[in-house]
């Protein structure tokens, strides 16, 4: 008897027999499927390269044939066109006409009835100096005149009446921020009523809230102005925070932004603005007391100062003391900065009493310290 061949068990993973030819079947059909998608794809490509060749090749025909019946086109339409105009001649001048010879028509009745005979006509050449002024045919005389440039009256502009100054100032009591700035500019023009308009703007500068519109009325003030008493006054008690008789450092009606425009506004005015120097200087003082907090008003005070304040003993005689460092009631790092402040402020009058232009730099030998220095 034949041996019997054993059986290998199944794996517990492998497939089964089933499995194994469904598997097989699918993928011969997505072999199928992959190899009828590439066919089609290159049917439909060669046929649209058949498709431009045959374009490409009828412009070219089309091109060829129009080249061939190109000087039959040229010489139809040379046939049709229509023939040159003669030019006409162009008359001769007045002197061409003047050397010429003159030809004068002369008839002699007959004695015969003149219906039924003709007169003789003879043709005689006369020079210009035999002819007499009778025979020489009248000659128009043509004037070219230069153009002259047209000169137009100038179109004047219907004055348009300007609103009273009452009516104008009633947009600043507007709620409406661009109704209040039209208003304010509308007023800084009116140089016919500049003590009306200036009234109205000291009055909304201490009202207003907002800090642009402060300032614009300041500088409408200045315009109508050429004393800028009224503007230093407004910009003193900005810088007091308070009053002039109650200065503030931490003002609660004014913000640190506002004055520090105030004081840059005071060094633009320049000495004229010379009455808010003792303002100013009892803002520095009381600045000194708290340089943690306040250095930089302290600063900003002494270059105003140094511009406003350069007539003034006392100005002086502070920033002297100050720049020795007395006057200072703490000891931080800030009083380096505003010492520096103080010998710059100095070092700017004693250019300006040389006739120098100030400085805006430290004086030579000194610099401004940070709070890296020890």
């Amino acid at each position: 008897m034949a041996a019997a061949v054993p059986v290998r068990p199944a794996a517990p993973d492998e497939p089964s027999v089933a499995t194994q030819r469904w598997l097989a079947s699918e993928c011969s059909k997505s072999a199928f499927y992959r190899l009828l998608n590439r066919t089609v794809w290159a049917i439909i490509t060669l046929v649209s390269l058949g498709i431009f060749a045959f374009i490409g090749i009828q412009r070219h025909r089309a091109g060829h044939e129009i080249a061939m019946r190109q000087p039959e086109i040229i010489a139809a339409q040379s046939a049709n066109s229509e023939p040159a105009r003669p030019t006409p001649e162009r008359p001769s001048s007045p002197a061409t006409n003047s050397a010429m010879p003159k030809v004068s028509i002369e008839s002699e009745p007959t004695e015969t009835e003149p219906e039924e005979t003709e007169p003789e006509v003879s043709l005689t050449e006369e020079s210009d100096s035999q002819a007499t002024e009778s025979d020489r045919p009248r000659q128009q005389s043509v004037m070219i005149r230069p153009q002259q440039p047209i000169i137009r009256s100038p179109i004047e502009e219907p004055k348009v009446p300007l609103k009273p100054v009452d009516e104008v100032a009633k947009g600043l009591d507007s709620s409406n921020v661009f109704e209040r700035r039209a208003a304010i500019s509308a007023l800084s023009g009116r140089n016919d009523v500049s003590d009306e308009a200036t009234t109205y703007l000291e009055q909304h500068v201490r009202r207003e809230t907002d800090d642009n519109l402060k300032f614009a009325a300041i500088d409408g003030i200045l315009r109508l102005n050429e004393n800028p008493q009224v503007a230093v006054d407004l910009l003193a008690e900005i810088v007091s925070g308070d009053t002039p008789a109650n200065v503030q450092v931490v003002s609660k009606k004014y913000s640190p932004t506002l004055r520090r425009q105030a004081l840059n506004k005071l060094g633009q005015i320049g000495p004229n603005a010379s009455s808010a120097a003792p303002v100013v200087l009892k803002i520095m003082k009381a600045a000194a007391k708290g340089t943690a907090k306040f250095y930089k008003v302290f600063c900003e005070c002494a270059d105003c100062l140094a511009i406003i304040g350069s007539d003034r003993t006392d100005v002086t005689q502070a920033l002297k003391s100050f720049a020795n460092g007395r006057g200072f009631a703490d000891k931080t790092p800030y009083v380096a900065q505003c010492k520096a402040a103080a010998e710059r402020a100095l070092a700017t009058i004693e250019r300006r009493a040389a006739g120098l232009p100030a400085s805006t730099n430290p004086p030579t030998g000194t610099r401004r310290r940070t709070l890296a220095d020890p």
